[in-house]
């Protein structure tokens, strides 16, 4: 892919990240040897991490190509630019759900025929499945990702709003595919590793810590690419539009946390209450308020006043807040299906998500030295750079 610019980072950011890939690697290859599971497991908490990053970019610049919105133009090649680890991200959950029998109970063909509930179940619950579903999901969310950022790419080469026209039906199409997908991608990677247990919320809980996280990861790159000089035209309006989404996303995943967990303990069903005695219990119980702060109560407290949703500092801190709060979240979701007696952190956990992180900071780099840093001639960018209140 040919630079047309230095892109988001500098070269001796880039270094520095291809150091900790390495570095990062050769951790994970240590925990593999000493822990399959826990590395796999750790494996899979930071890929679904990064990779709903990647997701919430392309649904992020749909949701407002069907809308219609303007403020955002002027800094819409960011969460492009985030959407550059869909394919990799894609392709490990491949691999992963390739070495299911590490986590899923259900993979395992005697636990299929000693468990009447998992036997009904296998017609969707199979190894085989498992992989064509990824590899599909995989395909999907790429193909639009690049239809949808091949129209952005071509709207820079001609003054006719013919590309940005042309988004608004990919656009909504791919939002009307991924609201199935990703709720299906829910139930298969996370659900499904307590396969007896089911919530119809569970997979807008999932989407709601993705956008939350999304617009945490969104803000902290731009206040970033800000600092070195790009994207000057991006005022104190603009950050408040994208602050009211934050605080939104985050209420909504707090709605849904607490629905969830009173609608399946006040039914007091074996099936049902089994998950959340698992992470209540010991000192998951701390990690699952931990959750709770994080995710909702920090950013509540520090994005309520309208003010601050202007502030650069009281942004910055709310998202890192939520950034930290969705591993935890993922972490708690996985975890306790390997470490039964209690939560463990240590080199395992940092090496997966520095490398997958690291993967994550190169790949945007990439995709966003790729094209212009402003869209030049989208019909909307004279409203962007007017935004006002």
């Amino acid at each position: 892919m040919k630079r047309k610019h230095p892109g988001l980072l500098s070269a001796k950011q880039r270094r520095i990240l291809w150091v900790v890939v390495a570095l990062a690697a050769a951790g994970c290859a240590v925990g593999f040897y000493l822990s399959v599971q826990r590395a796999f497991a750790n494996l899979l908490i930071s890929n679904l991490y990064f990779l709903s990053l990647a997701l919430f970019g392309v649904v992020f610049v749909a949701m407002h190509a069907v809308a219609r919105a303007g403020y955002h133009v002027a800094f819409k090649r960011i969460p492009e630019a985030m959407s550059g680890y869909i394919l990799p991200g894609g392709l490990l959950m491949c691999a992963i759900a390739g070495g299911s029998s590490l986590l899923y109970h259900w993979a395992h063909e005697d636990v299929m025929a000693q468990d009447p509930i998992l036997a009904g179940k296998e017609a969707y619950l199979n190894p085989s499945g498992f992989v064509v579903r990824a590899l599909v999901f995989c395909v999907v969310w790429y193909g639009f990702s690049r239809w949808i950022l091949w129209n952005s790419r071509r709207q820079d080469a001609q003054q006719d709003p013919g590309p940005t026209l042309s988004n608004v039906a990919v656009s909504a199409a791919f939002l009307a595919v991924f609201a199935v997908t990703f709720s299906l991608a829910a139930v298969d990677w996370l659900m499904s590793l307590e396969p007896h247990w089911y919530s119809t919320l569970f997979p807008w809980y999932i989407a709601s810590g993705m956008l939350a996280s999304g617009f945490a990861a969104l803000t902290l790159i731009l206040l970033e690419a800000k600092r070195k000089g790009y994207y000057r035209e991006v005022n104190e309006y603009h950050f408040h539009d994208i602050g009211k989404f934050f605080f939104a996303f985050c209420c909504f995943w707090s709605y849904l946390w607490f629905s969830q967990y009173l609608l399946i303990w006040y039914s007091n069903i074996p099936e049902e209450t089994v998950f959340f005695i698992a992470r209540t219990k010991g000192w998951w119980l701390a990690v699952f308020l931990l959750n709770f702060m994080l995710n909702w109560l920090l950013p509540f407290a520090l994005l309520l006043p309208a003010a601050h949703k202007k502030s650069a500092g009281f942004l910055a801190a709310a998202a890192t807040s939520v950034l930290v709060g969705r591993w935890v979240d993922l972490y708690l979701i996985v975890m306790p299906i390997v470490m039964h007696s209690g939560p463990k952190f240590g080199y395992c956990e940092i090496a997966a998500f520095m490398l997958i992180g690291a993967l994550f900071l190169l790949l945007m780099d990439r995709e966003s030295a790729s094209a212009d840093m402003t869209p030049g001639n989208d019909p909307y960018l004279a409203e962007s750079l007017q935004h006002h209140a």
